[in-house]
């Protein structure tokens, strides 16, 4: 039987719950044959036993080892067993322990355009690392340089100031409690400012003079589009109404191309929300074919 020298739980030398770790520190067994190694596992305290992973197997004599890559402000477990010719002995009692310091990263970040910043809705991250969360940092760059906001919020979603309308900045976000910043999101692209955006033209065959085409944008605001060919509108694409809820949102229109050869297909985007500005867009030259008759 191996039994921990300290209990883990009472997180003090030798047995010591630091940040994103714990050191566990044991005992050799008082009776049978001397083990010649040790199998160290643990799990989340709220799991059940059979979600135990092996962290170590170290050699006799030794008794210590420290779990790492635990998150802050979450329960784990620990158990030893000894290791020799005759198998594996009886694993020692559980010690629970919780490692504290910064948190985990928030996850799942949405972000939304508003005029010179970002709202930026998110989910909190797993634990408080072990402290109460107090503010967010933000950062414009991918993470080279990070701001605290003022005042503090510490409540999704957040709001990223300082944004010059019409750039596109890559955001990323982290938690700060008592023991400093927490681990960065993933991050979140956004292009600043109430701007309408018209992407992603589709086509929907080649197009043929004289023969039903489908064209279709997407949009980022709600709103109604108008279709150019060479710069005249489209009789049947005149202020078409989007379809769709925002990152889904299209506007589409049935065109009979009468022109062969070089056509420029341009759209003209008007916002629902009249405090996005109105957008435009050009496609690349789309080549009208002649229709094929039968004889």
């Amino acid at each position: 039987m191996v039994v921990f020298r300290y209990p883990v739980s009472a997180l003090s030398l030798p047995v010591h719950a630091g940040s994103n770790q714990v050191t566990v520190d044991w005992s050799a067994p008082s009776g049978g044959d001397a083990p010649t190694s040790y199998i160290l596992q643990y799990k989340k305290t709220s799991e059940s036993d059979s979600a135990y992973t092996t962290f170590s197997t170290p050699s006799a004599p030794t008794t210590i080892d420290t779990v790492t890559s635990l998150t802050n402000g979450i329960s784990y477990s620990f158990r030893v067993a000894g290791v020799n010719a005759s198998g594996t002995g009886t694993y020692s009692e559980v010690r629970d322990a919780t490692p504290v310091g910064p948190p985990p990263a928030p996850t799942a970040l949405i972000s939304t355009p508003l005029s010179s910043s970002a709202q930026i809705a998110f989910t909190d991250p797993i634990s408080n690392g072990g402290a109460t969360i107090t503010n967010y940092e933000y950062s414009k760059n991918n993470g080279s340089t990070w701001q605290a906001l003022s005042p503090v919020d510490a409540t999704s979603p957040i709001t990223v100031p300082g944004l010059t309308d019409g750039n596109t900045y890559t955001i990323k976000i982290r938690a700060v409690n008592s023991y400093g910043s927490g681990t960065a999101s993933e991050s979140v692209s956004v292009l600043a400012g109430l701007l309408s955006e018209i992407t992603n033209l589709v086509v929907s065959n080649t197009p043929t003079k004289r023969t039903l085409t489908s064209l279709t944008v997407s949009l980022n605001v709600a709103g109604k589009a108008t279709f150019l060919a060479n710069g005249k509108r489209i009789a049947s694409c005149i202020k078409v109404s989007s379809s769709g809820v925002s990152p889904n949102i299209i506007a589409a229109c049935n065109w009979r191309p009468s022109v062969m050869g070089r056509n420029i297909i341009s759209v003209q985007h008007f916002p629902t929300d009249n405090s996005y500005s109105n957008g435009t867009f050009q496609s690349s030259a789309l080549l009208v074919v002649p229709r094929t008759t039968r004889r």
